[in-house]
C-alpha cells in the first residue's frame, strides 16, 4: 500500500499516545497507547466518555517501566498493524489521508496480549476484532468469532476459512457490502500463512459469493438477480451435494427421520428464517 498522508489530528492523537508511553516509562507503544492518546488529544471521538485519569491509571499496568531511560520507544506489530488498517480504511473510501476516525477503525482489529490492554479499550468503548455494533457497509469490520480453523478438521485450512465465510453469508452474519478483513490481518489473527487466506477468498470469489475491488478491499458481492438454470438443474445438483450427507448418514446408523431432522436443524436462519426442508 501507498503510504498516506495523516491528518494533523491523527498526528495530534499519535504524538499523545507516544508521550504518555515516555511518561511511564514504557518501551513499547501498542494500541492501547493509541487509545489513550485519542481520549487525551480528542475525547469526543471516542464511542464512550472516559476517564483521563483511571484510563492513564490501567495503562500504567500494561508493563513494567523499563530500567534504561535512554532506549528508543518504538511501536509494536499490532501498533503498526492498527496504522495500516487506518490507511486500508481511508482507501476504501476513497480519500487520500487518514482522519482520526480511520485510526478508531483500525483500532477495532487490534489483537490485545493482555487484559489490562482490553480494559483500556473497554473503558473507552472499543470493542476490537470482535466488534458487533452496527456500521455502514463500508465501515463494518468482520466479527472473527465465526471464523474458525482446527488442526483437527479433515479440511483444509483455506476450505474452513472459506465454508466460515459462506455459512456467514448464508445466515445473514455477513451482508451484501460487507467489508472482509484484510489478508495479512485475518492470517495474522489465525496464525495461518497470507497465501492460505488469499487462496479462501478467490475461491469464494470464484463461486461470486465476495468481490475484490483494489483498495476498497473484499468485500461480500449481492446475491445474483436471478438464477438461470431450471428448476430441475438446481434439483439434480442439490442430490449431487446431500448424496454424500445421506450415505454418511446411514453408516452412522441414522434414519431418514433423523436426517430430515437435522437438516431442519442446519437450515435454521437460512432462507430467511424459514427452517423447513
Amino acid at each position: 500500500m501507498v503510504p498516506m498522508r495523516f491528518e494533523r489530528e491523527v498526528r495530534s492523537a499519535l504524538a499523545a499516545g507516544m508521550d504518555v508511553a515516555l511518561e511511564l516509562r514504557h518501551e513499547l507503544v501498542g494500541p492501547e497507547h493509541l487509545v489513550f492518546g485519542i481520549a487525551k488529544a480528542f475525547p469526543d471521538e471516542l464511542p464512550r466518555e472516559v476517564d483521563i485519569a483511571t484510563l492513564r491509571a490501567t495503562l500504567a499496568s500494561v508493563s513494567e517501566p523499563r530500567a534504561d531511560q535512554g532506549r528508543q520507544v518504538r511501536y509494536t506489530g499490532e501498533a503498526k498493524r492498527v496504522l495500516e488498517a487506518a490507511m486500508e480504511a481511508a482507501a476504501g473510501k476513497g480519500r487520500a489521508s487518514v482522519v482520526l476516525g480511520d485510526l478508531v477503525d483500525g483500532l477495532r482489529t487490534a489483537r490485545l496480549g493482555a487484559e489490562s490492554s482490553a480494559r483500556v479499550f473497554r473503558d473507552a468503548g472499543l470493542e476490537p476484532a470482535f466488534a458487533t455494533e452496527a456500521h455502514a457497509p463500508d465501515q463494518r469490520v468482520d466479527a472473527l468469532e465465526y471464523i474458525q480453523v482446527s488442526d483437527t478438521s479433515g479440511l483444509t485450512y483455506y476450505d474452513q476459512i472459506a465454508h466460515c465465510i459462506r455459512d456467514a453469508v448464508a445466515s445473514g452474519v455477513l451482508v451484501p457490502g460487507d467489508r472482509l478483513s484484510p489478508i495479512r490481518v485475518l492470517a495474522e489473527r489465525l496464525g495461518l500463512a497470507p497465501g492460505t487466506v488469499a487462496r479462501a477468498y478467490r475461491e469464494l470469489e470464484a463461486e461470486g459469493i465476495v468481490l475484490t475491488a483494489g483498495a476498497a478491499g473484499t468485500r461480500v458481492a449481492a446475491p445474483p438477480r436471478s438464477d438461470t438454470r431450471s428448476a430441475a438443474d438446481r434439483l439434480s445438483e442439490l442430490v449431487g451435494l446431500m448424496r454424500p450427507v445421506a450415505v454418511a448418514a446411514f453408516h452412522l446408523g441414522a434414519s431418514a427421520e433423523e436426517l430430515f431432522e437435522a437438516l431442519r436443524m442446519a437450515s435454521d436462519g437460512v432462507f430467511s428464517g424459514d427452517s423447513s426442508p
